[in-house]
C-alpha cells in the first residue's frame, strides 16, 4: 500500500527523494490515485512531514498546498506558524487563512513574513492595519503597491506616523491620490527636516538660514493644504496634535486672504463652536474677537495684526485681489500698518516677517508682468539680427553722394525726388575730426552670415 511503503521509506530516504515524495503523494491526494489508502491515511502521512528536520521538505509540503482550497487546514495552519521560508508560500496564497490567522502570524517579527502576507491577491483593512503597524519598510512597500489590499485612511495615517522619515515610503505614499490631506501635511513635516538636516549639514546654509528657508516652505504649503482639505476641523486637529499649530502659522494663513484655517483654528484653541467663531469673523464684532483670542491665549502683543488681517479679508471679500507666491498684497500691508502703529518690541519680528513677505510677493508679481508682457507681443531680440541684416542686405540700396553710406530702401523714392528737383549746391562745413565710435561685435557666425557691406552701417558719414 501507498501510505505504508511511504511511512516506511521516508524516514531514511535523502532529502531530495524525501522532497520528490512529498509533492508526489500531496498530488495523488488531490487527484484521488491513492489507491487502496483512504484520505485520511494519507493526510496522517503528510502531518508526518510537519516533523521533518529539513526545511526544504516542509518547504516542499507548503508550495503543493499553498493554493489548494481543499487542502488539510491544520495542514496549512501548522505550516503558516513554521519557520518563515517554509511559511511564506502558504501566507502568500493560501485562501484558507482567516483574517484572525493572518493577525496571528504577523505577531512573529519576521520580515519574510510580513512581506508575504503584504503581497496577498485579496488583503483586508484589518489585516492591512495591523501590519502597517509591525512591519518593515519592505512589507510596507508592497502594501502600498499591492492593488488587492484595502489600505484605508487609518491605515495609511498609521504607516506616516511609523515610517514617514523613510524617503522610499514616503515617495511611494506622495503618488497615490487617496492620502488624506492630514498625511500629506505630515509628509512635508518629515521632507521639511530632512532637508533641513541634509542642507545644514552639508554646509550649503547657515543653520539659521536654512531653518528660515526651508520653514517659509512648510508653512505655505501647509496652509495651501488646508485649501484641500475635506474637513478642514479635523486637519487643524492634526495640526494641533502635531504640535504645528503656531502663531506663526496661523498669522501666513491670514496673509493668504483666506480666514478659513485661522477660524477653524481659533475655535479649536478657545474651545468654541466653529460656526460661532465663523460668524464673529464675518460680522466683525470686535469685542467676541478678542474675547474668543484671549481665550485661546494667542500671543496678545500679536492681536493687532490679527485683528487687522481678519478686518482686511472681510474687507477685500467679494474683489479679485492679485495673490502672488501664495501671499495677499492688500492683506499683508493692511496688517503691517496695523503693526507700526503700536510698534513693541515684541511685534518687530513680525514686522519684519510681514515686510519680507510682502517683498517675496512684489517681486513675483514682477516676474507675472514681465511673462505678460513677454506673451503679449514677441519683441525683437538678438536672435531675430542676423535674419534682419540679411533682408536689409538683400533690399535694393541708394549711395547718397559723398557718403558711403547705404539707405533702407524707405528713403529711396525721397532720394530720386530729391536728385530730380533743382536744388542749390551745397557749401560744404569743415568738420572736426572726431574719435572714432566703439562698435558692437557681432559673434562670428553672425557676421560670416551677412555682406561686407553691412560692416558700413557702423562708419561715421565721411
Amino acid at each position: 500500500m501507498i501510505v505504508r511503503d511511504f511511512l516506511d521509506w521516508f524516514s531514511s530516504a535523502p532529502v531530495l527523494e524525501r522532497i520528490e515524495a512529498v509533492r508526489l503523494m500531496t498530488r495523488a491526494y488531490f487527484t484521488g490515485g491513492i489507491g487502496g489508502d483512504t484520505p485520511e491515511d494519507v493526510v496522517a502521512a503528510l502531518t508526518l512531514v510537519l516533523d521533518d528536520p529539513a526545511r526544504a521538505v516542509r518547504a516542499a509540503l507548503s508550495w503543493e498546498l499553498a493554493s489548494e482550497i481543499n487542502a488539510p487546514r491544520h495542514l496549512v495552519l501548522g505550516l503558516a506558524h513554521d519557520r518563515s521560508e517554509v511559511a511564506s508560500p502558504i501566507l502568500a496564497r493560501s485562501p484558507l487563512l482567516t483574517d484572525a490567522d493572518l493577525i496571528d502570524c504577523l505577531s512573529v517579527g519576521e520580515p519574510l513574513r510580513h512581506l508575504a502576507i503584504a503581497m496577498r491577491e485579496n488583503l483586508s483593512a484589518d489585516v492591512a492595519h495591523a501590519l502597517a503597524g509591525v512591519a518593515t519598510s519592505r512589507a510596507i512597500i508592497a502594501l502600498l503597491a499591492n492593488p488587492g489590499a484595502d489600505v484605508g485612511a487609518k491605515t495609511l495615517r498609521r504607516i506616516a506616523h511609523r515610517l514617514g522619515d523613510v524617503a522610499a515610503i514616503r515617495d511611494v505614499l506622495s503618488q497615490r491620490s487617496d492620502v488624506p490631506v492630514d498625511v500629506r501635511q505630515a509628509l512635508v513635516a518629515s521632507v521639511s527636516d530632512s532637508l533641513l538636516a541634509f542642507v545644514t549639514q552639508a554646509g550649503w546654509m547657515e543653520d539659521a538660514r536654512g531653518a528660515r528657508v526651508v520653514g517659509d516652505v512648510r508653512s505655505a504649503l501647509t496652509v495651501e493644504l488646508a485649501g484641500e482639505a475635506q474637513d478642514l476641523h479635523a486637519y487643524v486637529a492634526h495640526l494641533g496634535a502635531s504640535k504645528q499649530l503656531t502663531p506663526d502659522l496661523l498669522l501666513r494663513s491670514l496673509m493668504t486672504g483666506d480666514a478659513g484655517l485661522f477660524g477653524a483654528a481659533l475655535a479649536l484653541l478657545a474651545g468654541q463652536k466653529p460656526e460661532r467663531i465663523a460668524g464673529i469673523i464675518r460680522s466683525g464684532a470686535n469685542g467676541a474677537f478678542v474675547a474668543a483670542y484671549g481665550r485661546a491665549r494667542l500671543p496678545a502683543n500679536l492681536l493687532p495684526a490679527f485683528a487687522a488681517g481678519v478686518e482686511a479679508i472681510r474687507d477685500l471679500r467679494g474683489e479679485n485681489a492679485v495673490v502672488s507666491a501664495g501671499v495677499n498684497r492688500a492683506v499683508v500691508q493692511r496688517m503691517l500698518g496695523a503693526c507700526l502703529q503700536v510698534e513693541t518690541a515684541e511685534l518687530r519680528p513680525v514686522i519684519a516677517l510681514l515686510r519680507r513677505l510682502d517683498a517675496a510677493a512684489a517681486r513675483e508679481e514682477a516676474r507675472r508682468t514681465r511673462e505678460r508682457f513677454r506673451h503679449a507681443a514677441a519683441p525683437v531680440t538678438v536672435d531675430h539680427l542676423p535674419e534682419l541684416l540679411l533682408e536689409y542686405a538683400a533690399a535694393p540700396q541708394v549711395m547718397v553722394p559723398e557718403c558711403d553710406m547705404p539707405v533702407a530702401p524707405a528713403m529711396v523714392e525721397d532720394h530720386a525726388a530729391t536728385e530730380a528737383a533743382p536744388t542749390q549746391e551745397p557749401q560744404r562745413v569743415a568738420l572736426a575730426p572726431v574719435a572714432e565710435p566703439q562698435r558692437t561685435r557681432i559673434p562670428a557666425p553672425t557676421a560670416a552670415a551677412a555682406p561686407r557691406r553691412i560692416a558700413a552701417l557702423s562708419d561715421d558719414l565721411e
